[in-house]
């Protein structure tokens, strides 16, 4: 039986293999492409991140602007040049910008992060809300369900992919993103992090009731596309072949207009 190709919805190529905190993980794209190669991965969104790919001195998406099934997202750190800066990612390829409240020490009750994703979906671009929130900082305990609802309530035009679907709190936020045409939500990171856990039945009861609304992806390096692809087969292998699509692949090209 042929495997049905993925769509990972989250990869973090750089420029020389390197990554945060040091670790080495071979992270350059020709890695990445073996990878998707070996796992049936078709496509990927290959996503920046500060600190590494020696940040801001080239544009990140001419690592991967010669492969038509990558897709580069823009790490947006600049709060106080949003319009400019918003029309220079539009003007240079870009299919979207990532939020990350926790690396960028930004409360998404600030009004800049409306006023960014507003901006971003003027230009088409979706924006890429990272919704693991937890770390030590007092940021990071204003960054929660609560109100990352109420910021999905005042760009509810806007398309958006939750990263990580709220990892513990899946299926909150699933209830919460109902309304919402326009956002998806994304089981990168979680789908592989909490294998073993009373997780994994929110993840079937996701993949079996809310197949239309989700997407899934590796969060690579971090996690590898072979672990992807086994945890999609997992969860995957007692649903019909129309359901398994749209999570794999129909449901983000779709999205996207692909």
């Amino acid at each position: 039986m042929h495997k049905i190709p993925i769509f990972d919805s989250l990869t973090h190529p750089t420029s020389c293999g390197d990554w945060l905190n040091g670790k080495d993980y071979n992270n350059v794209v020709n890695n990445l492409l073996n990878q998707m190669k070996e796992n049936k991965i078709k496509w990927a969104f290959c996503v920046e991140m500060p600190n590494v790919n020696k940040f801001r001195k080239f544009e990140y998406r001419d690592l991967v602007k010669e492969h038509d099934n990558l897709y580069p997202v823009y790490f947006f750190d600049d709060y106080n040049k949003i319009k400019s800066k918003i029309k220079h990612i539009k003007d240079n390829g870009y299919i979207g910008i990532k939020i990350h409240p926790r690396l960028s020490k930004i409360s998404i009750a600030n009004d800049k992060i409306k006023q960014v994703i507003k901006e971003a979906s003027k230009y088409n671009l979706i924006t890429f809300l990272c919704t693991y929130f937890y770390d030590d900082s007092n940021i990071s305990i204003e960054n929660n369900i609560g109100s990352l609802r109420k910021l999905l309530s005042k760009v509810n035009a806007a398309k958006i992919i939750l990263l990580h679907g709220g990892t513990i709190h899946l299926l909150e936020l699933m209830e919460i993103v109902k309304p919402y045409d326009n956002v998806m939500l994304d089981l990168s990171y979680t789908l592989c992090k909490y294998k073993g856990s009373s997780l994994d039945l929110d993840i079937a009861y996701v993949f079996k009731n809310f197949d239309r609304r989700i997407c899934i992806g590796s969060d690579s390096p971090e996690i590898t596309l072979k672990e992807l692809r086994e945890r999609y087969e997992y969860f995957s292998k007692d649903l019909n072949i129309d359901k398994k699509n749209n999570i794999a692949f129909k449901n983000i090209k779709n999205f996207i207009g692909k």
